[in-house]
C-alpha cells in the first residue's frame, strides 16, 4: 500500500463524522446502508473495515450530502493485487 495510507482509526472517524453530518443515529445510518447497527458500531470503533460495496455506498452518501471531510479512496484502505 502507498505511504499515504490512512489508518483504520482515520476511516472509523470519517464514518462517524459522516453519520453525524447526516444527523442519524447508528441504527438509522445502518438502515441507510443495509447493515445492522452493530456493524456501524464496529466500523466507527475501527474494529472492522467496511466491505467494498459498503465503502462505495459510504463514499456515495458523502458526495450526495456534501460531506466536507473527504473519505479516503478505496485504494487507500484496500490492498488491490
Amino acid at each position: 500500500m502507498p505511504e499515504t495510507d490512512i489508518t483504520e482509526s482515520d476511516l472509523a472517524a470519517a464514518i462517524r463524522l459522516l453519520r453525524q453530518h447526516v444527523e442519524k443515529n447508528q441504527a438509522d445510518f445502518a438502515v441507510m446502508l443495509g447493515v445492522d447497527q452493530s456493524t456501524v458500531s464496529r466500523w466507527e470503533r475501527g474494529d472492522v473495515i467496511p466491505a467494498i460495496p459498503h465503502l462505495i455506498a459510504i463514499k456515495r452518501l458523502g458526495a450526495q450530502t456534501g460531506f466536507p471531510c473527504p473519505l479516503p479512496s478505496l485504494s487507500d484502505v484496500i490492498d488491490f493485487p
